[in-house]
C-alpha cells in the first residue's frame, strides 16, 4: 500500500532543532552579521550615565566650565564608541550605504576635538597669567615683608639687651614662617581661581 505525501523527492527540510536550555539558536544571520557582533558592549555602554553624577554636582556647585569640559569629553567618547559600528555598515554594504553616517561622526568628534582644545588654551591662558603676573607679584610682597621685618630686626639689636633681643628675634623669626606660610596659600588660593575661571 502506498501512501500520498506532500512533501516532493528532493525538497523535504529537517525540523529546525530547538536550541540547548540556555543556548541561543545561530541564524545565517547571525553569521553575516559576525563582524558586529564581535563589537565588545562595553564601548556601547552610555558614557554619560557613568558621568552623569559628576556633571551634576559642578553644575550646582557652579563649576560650568568644568561640567561644559567633562561633557565634550563624555560625547568624544561616545561618538568614538560608535564610530566602528558606523565603519561596519560601510564596509558590510561595500560603501553603498552609511556614508551620510559615518562622516557626519566623522566631523562631530572633529568639532568636538576642537572644542576640548580650546578648554585647554584657557586652561593655559590662565596658567600664563598666574606666571606672568600673580607670581611676580606675591614674591615681591614676600620679599618686602621679609626685608622691612630684617630691618626692625637689626634696628632692634643696637637697643635691647642680649637676652631680650634673643626672644625679640626667636618671635620676629616665627612671623616671618607664619607671613611666609600665609602668603603662599593665599598665592596658591588666588592662583587655581584665575586657571579655574579660565579652564
Amino acid at each position: 500500500m502506498k501512501f500520498k505525501t506532500s512533501v516532493k523527492p528532493g525538497k523535504a527540510k529537517p525540523p529546525a532543532l530547538p536550541a540547548p536550555k540556555g543556548h541561543k539558536v545561530v541564524t545565517k544571520k547571525d553569521v553575516k552579521e559576525g563582524a558586529a557582533n564581535q563589537i565588545s558592549t562595553e564601548v556601547l555602554q552610555s558614557h554619560f550615565g557613568k558621568q552623569a553624577d559628576t556633571i551634576v554636582e559642578m553644575i550646582e556647585m557652579n563649576n560650568s566650565d568644568g561640567a561644559s569640559s567633562l561633557i565634550v569629553k563624555s560625547l568624544i567618547q561616545s561618538l568614538v564608541g560608535i564610530l566602528p559600528v558606523a565603519e561596519h555598515n560601510v564596509r558590510a554594504t561595500n560603501a553603498t550605504k552609511g556614508i551620510y553616517g559615518f562622516n557626519t561622526l566623522v566631523s562631530s568628534i572633529r568639532e568636538l576635538l576642537g572644542d576640548l582644545q580650546a578648554f585647554k588654551d584657557r586652561s593655559n591662558l590662565g596658567q600664563s597669567i598666574v606666571d606672568r603676573s600673580v607670581r611676580p607679584s606675591y614674591q615681591d610682597i614676600a620679599v618686602q615683608i621679609v626685608t622691612s621685618l630684617t630691618i626692625i630686626q637689626d634696628a632692634a639689636k643696637s637697643r635691647m639687651e642680649k637676652e631680650d633681643y634673643r626672644e625679640f628675634r626667636t618671635t620676629v623669626e616665627e612671623q616671618k614662617k607664619a607671613l611666609a606660610q600665609y602668603i603662599t596659600a593665599q598665592y596658591q588660593d588666588v592662583s587655581d581661581q584665575v586657571v579655574k575661571s579660565l579652564g
